[in-house]
């Protein structure tokens, strides 16, 4: 639930951290947020849970967030202070297909899906903003993707091909 007030001083600074809000006025933020803006996370706890609706965008002004695309197995990556979490599962109404855990205790800035949807309604800079961050992040799949291919057709290459005499092997003869 939004509520009225003035923004800290220090949620405008944290904000303007984050690219998301490159050239929207501080006074725009203000009418628009709630005046409390940032949370503490506890080590260990979900920001997003794999599988379920995410409402919120979680912007890390502190600490470390590990995300997962299955609890059975380490994390894909971690992210950062100065990074954006949550933002695929709130565009798309979707539950989300990766879980982010605070692998240490956090500082974020969380904002509900009703305060985005009017900063993307009233700041035409924050609707761009937001479709790049999000372009982004499926360019940075893309690039895992290519990653991905290039290693499994080298692994390809060397199941069919002896390493010292760079001959075909018998796999390869079975094959063919």
């Amino acid at each position: 639930t939004l509520t009225g007030g003035m923004m800290q001083d220090s949620d405008v600074h944290d904000l303007h951290a984050f690219d998301l809000f490159n050239n929207v006025p501080d006074a725009f933020l203000a009418e628009v947020l709630p005046s409390r803006l940032t949370q503490d996370i506890l080590a260990g706890k979900h920001l997003v849970a794999r599988g379920v609706n995410n409402a919120s965008l979680f912007l890390l002004v502190e600490g470390q967030v590990d995300i997962f695309l299955d609890d059975k197995d380490r994390p894909l990556k971690t992210v950062h202070a100065g990074e954006i979490i949550g933002e695929i599962s709130l565009a798309d109404q979707r539950p989300a297909t990766a879980s982010a855990v605070a692998l240490t205790d956090c500082k974020v800035i969380v904002i509900g899906e009703e305060s985005i949807s009017k900063l993307i309604i009233g700041s035409h800079q924050f609707a761009i903003n937001f479709i790049q961050l999000i372009t982004h992040r499926f360019r940075g799949v893309n690039t895992q993707v290519l990653s991905y291919l290039e290693k499994q057709r080298l692994s390809e290459r060397k199941a069919v091909v002896d390493n010292l005499t760079r001959l075909y092997n018998r796999g390869w003869l079975n094959d063919n």
